[in-house]
């Protein structure tokens, strides 16, 4: 491993945390270089890219950007969708930040000398023992230590979580005090990147576009069965635990849950 040294490569999505992340790290004295990756880009719009090389600008720091969008669709979009056909609930942000995100932050601070990597999460980074961990952050509503746990030492050894220690309220003040007006009232991102909100209009389009092959009705998984392609619009639309009629209509609440899935005019059940 390179030798320490008081350089930083930062995440930066054009968002208000790893914008603040930036202004905070430069502040503790680091010299800082944002890297912006190109992962998904929601209806073509490019304006986070516009919103990180901005901001850099007038923080006065190097910034680059790393097409990735390939190397995402293949591991974490993919994986997100074949894990609904599969009847399971994907957890793409935990994939993508353990297997993409920080990897290959490192691998780019590697290659240009630079020893610490950092984003604007929301977690704090302890050692104990010559170990390090990962550890709750001061947001307790911000939270996001779930998407971390899966890092290695390696990755550890050299990260900074500049936001872990304030909260989003305070990140707004300190944008604001710095007079950066627009990162201190940017919305906050809610869902997965590539599908906010609307995980069942991705998955048709996703299918759609990539031809996959849904003339099958049906297909076995396991005890249960996954529906193709109607059941993508009826039953992946529902919760575990909610039991429907085979038309589709609710009949009991999410929680009462009965064994059997069965059709022919009788009750299904969305089990786990």
């Amino acid at each position: 491993m390179m030798e320490e040294n008081k350089r930083v490569l930062l995440g930066m999505s054009g968002g208000t945390d790893s914008s603040v992340a930036a202004m905070r790290l430069l502040e503790a004295g680091y010299e800082v270089i944002g890297v912006t990756f190109r992962f998904y880009e929601l209806n073509g719009s490019t304006e986070y890219l516009e919103d990180a090389r901005n901001l850099a600008e007038r923080l006065g720091i190097r910034h680059i950007t790393y097409d990735a969008r390939e190397i995402f669709s293949k591991q974490i979009i993919e994986y997100f969708v074949q894990e609904y056909l599969a009847g399971r609930t994907p957890v793409p942000c935990i994939l993508c930040n353990n297997y993409l995100k920080w990897p290959l932050l490192a691998k780019i601070a590697d290659e240009m000398g630079v020893f610490y990597i950092a984003t604007g999460h929301y977690a704090q980074n302890i050692q104990l023992n010559n170990t390090f961990y990962i550890t709750y952050a001061a947001d307790s509503d911000k939270d996001q230590t779930f998407f971390l746990w899966g890092l290695k030492q390696d990755i550890l050894c050299r990260m900074l979580l500049p936001m872990g220690d304030i909260t989003k309220v305070e990140a707004r003040v300190w944008a604001a005090e710095h007079g950066f007006r627009k990162v201190a009232t940017k919305k906050d991102s809610i869902g997965v990147c590539f599908c906010p909100m609307d995980y069942r209009t991705f998955l048709k389009n996703w299918l759609a576009q990539n031809n996959e092959a849904l003339a099958e009705e049906e297909q076995m998984m396991g005890s249960g069965r996954l529906l193709l392609p109607d059941g993508l619009s009826k039953l992946s639309e529902k919760v575990v635990g909610q039991q429907l009629s085979a038309t589709g209509q609710q009949l009991s609440a999410p929680g009462q849950c009965r064994s059997d899935l069965v059709s022919g005019g009788q009750t299904w059940t969305i089990c786990r």
